[in-house]
């Protein structure tokens, strides 16, 4: 039986860490995500496309805790509080927010005329 490696150095291109937020697809709009948000579920979406599918279903504590502030006394649309994918319950206080590192940061190193390296802050 082959043994699985979990070294990222030996993990296929789309999956490497390296190989950039577009491995993290958004189920609404399919596009790398912006602001990733995760259901209980476990369904990764941009926070902008998910509020716009749950927007409609909010209740009023809900976009109250959002700074919505709405003097419509319309209806909510119940069937808009759940899970695009799965239709499992979901609503805004049980979204996780994902943080991302952004990448790194290129120094630049200055070398004299020996080619060795010298600090740029002598």
């Amino acid at each position: 039986m082959e043994e699985l490696s979990t070294s990222a150095a030996s993990w296929p291109k789309s999956r490497s860490p390296s190989a950039g937020d577009s491995r993290f697809s958004c189920n609404i709009c399919l596009d790398p995500v912006v602001e990733p948000v995760v259901t209980q579920c476990g369904h990764l979406y941009c926070w902008p496309c998910l509020y716009r599918w749950l927007e409609p279903g909010m209740l009023e504590e809900e976009r109250i805790s959002l700074g919505i502030v709405t003097g419509s006394t319309a209806r909510r649309d119940q069937s808009r509080r759940c899970c695009p994918v799965c239709k499992s319950d979901c609503s805004v206080s049980t979204l996780v927010p994902i943080y991302v590192r952004s990448e790194p940061t290129t120094t630049t190193v200055n070398q004299n005329e020996t080619g060795s390296r010298s600090n740029s802050s002598n």
